[in-house]
């Protein structure tokens, strides 16, 4: 199934996996989609979603809510596909040949994302502004897809999405109760992150 899927669209469902098993899900949901692209921060969708504002953190934090009480399934169970997970990798694959792409990528993703009306996924996106005409659009406009060396992220914005990750990774270990050493590294951070902003 995955034979035409670029090196980081693998690496978005690894992920999406990963936040499945720890967001005590049953099956590889939408959601869990969205926050392996949003973790996969070299694909060419990660600007448009950055610049768009969406959140690593707060769009975990919005399914954690959810999924509270809920037993944590061990990475080492098969964890399938939902039936709307299907139909994103189905409209992945129609988007890529829309598009006349060879492979099929994590911007491909993003359009089966925003095309599985209902979803929690395709909900938060469109808060933000974000549809599959629009990013469509931007695909063409900028004449870039993975098949291409032009499909890098720049650094700026791997950085940031890089930092935001790291922040989450702090506010599990807030909840682990260190807080003095969290709060120096999290004042660290913060002046990489207006650094790197340019604010």
């Amino acid at each position: 199934m995955f034979e035409r899927y670029t090196e980081l669209a693998r690496r978005t469902l690894f992920f999406a996996r990963y936040e499945a098993t720890q967001l005590r899900g049953t099956s590889i949901e939408p959601e869990h989609i969205l926050l392996g692209l949003l973790r996969e921060s070299g694909s060419i969708a990660g600007p448009i979603l950055v610049e768009a504002d969406v959140s690593y953190q707060r769009f975990r934090n919005q399914i954690d809510q959810l999924t509270k009480g809920r037993p944590k399934i061990p990475t080492s169970v098969e964890m399938p596909l939902s039936e709307e997970s299907e139909q994103i990798f189905n409209y992945a694959a129609e988007e890529a040949e829309g598009l006349a792409h060879r492979h099929i990528g994590a911007e491909h993703l993003l359009l089966g994302l925003l095309r599985e009306h209902g979803t929690l996924a395709e909900r938060s996106l469109a808060q933000y502004g974000l549809s599959a005409d629009l990013v469509r659009e931007r695909i063409r406009d900028e004449g870039v897809s993975s098949d291409d060396d032009s499909a890098s992220v720049p650094s700026h914005v791997e950085g940031l999405m890089a930092l935001e990750r790291v922040s989450s990774l702090l506010e599990e270990l807030r909840q682990a109760d260190i807080p003095d050493v969290v709060e120096g590294i999290q004042l660290e951070l913060d002046i990489v992150r207006r650094a790197l902003s340019g604010t």
